[in-house]
């Protein structure tokens, strides 16, 4: 789950890397657009000239969807199913839809990781929109297998914006407490100091996982319809980039690009899965 604690730091083109990032970790991803009015997910990937299934068709949904049969109607792009919004002015699912789809997606049939551009008032709602099936539920419902749950808080390192993750941090700390949930946040900033780092993990109880300074090549890259992440950063022996002090990068005040910071978050998804599992 990712959330845009602060608006306009690019929190779908953060979630649309990560999903990219994620095939070449796991054989089934899919991505989940959850931000209604906005210009939709599947822009992002470059398949909104493709036909399949959107929001839209799901407002009627009763119980968990057969995430299979889901899957198989939703545009693919590069390994990545889109479950997008459209652009055709329709209201918000429900809470019991959201709930639907997601149960399912994160049920026994369900693919191996979705990617949610969650909306920021989910974490506030006692539902949480439908979001978290199991929150609404008391845990009675799917998941039917094991489920690791990753909230990444995306933020940038002005004023603002770092009060807006405080507020949203404490709110996913409050309203998820039906599970364990692993929090980390990504910064948004051209320029940060490790005591500036310090102070927010200190402060917000979450490390910080990676700093996205301004990437051009993103920008270039969805004027070109490229999806973000295409171009997956990793470390010189191909694997994930070096870890430090408590588990995150130890080139503290580095500034990555977007691809870099989702190739960390897929190592910290995958590290977190193992912990569990044992």
């Amino acid at each position: 789950m990712v959330i845009g604690a602060s608006g306009g730091c690019g929190a779908s083109t953060l979630v649309a890397a990560i999903a990219a990032a994620a095939v070449r970790w796991w054989p089934a991803v899919v991505a989940v657009d959850g931000q209604v009015g906005g210009a939709g997910l599947d822009v992002l990937f470059g398949v909104d000239h493709v036909g399949g299934v959107r929001w839209g068709a799901l407002h009627d949904v009763v119980g968990p969807v057969a995430a299979d049969a889901l899957a198989q109607r939703l545009p693919l792009r590069d390994g990545v199913r889109v479950l997008s919004h459209g652009r055709d002015g329709g209201r918000a699912p429900s809470a019991a839809a959201v709930a639907g789809v997601m149960s399912g997606l994160i049920g026994a049939g369900g693919p191996d990781v979705v990617v949610v551009d969650l909306p920021r008032y989910a974490v506030a709602l006692t539902d949480c929109g439908g979001w978290f099936p199991e929150v609404a539920t008391s845990g009675e419902a799917e998941p039917r297998r094991a489920v690791t749950t990753t909230v990444v808080l995306y933020s940038d390192a002005s004023v603002v914006g770092l009060a807006a993750l405080a507020a949203n941090a404490h709110a996913v700390k409050r309203t998820l407490t039906s599970r364990p949930v692993n929090c980390f946040v990504v910064l948004r900033a051209d320029k940060v100091t490790t005591g500036l780092i310090q102070d927010i993990e200190d402060a917000v109880e979450c490390p910080v996982v990676a700093v996205i300074g301004h990437d051009a090549v993103v920008h270039r890259d969805l004027s070109r319809g490229v999806s973000p992440g295409d171009r997956v950063e990793l470390g010189s022996d191909g694997q994930r980039p070096p870890r430090g002090r408590r588990g995150w990068s130890s080139s503290r005040t580095a500034l990555g690009s977007v691809a870099a910071a989702a190739a960390r978050i897929c190592a910290e998804i995958q590290d977190a899965a193992r912990q569990e599992a044992s």
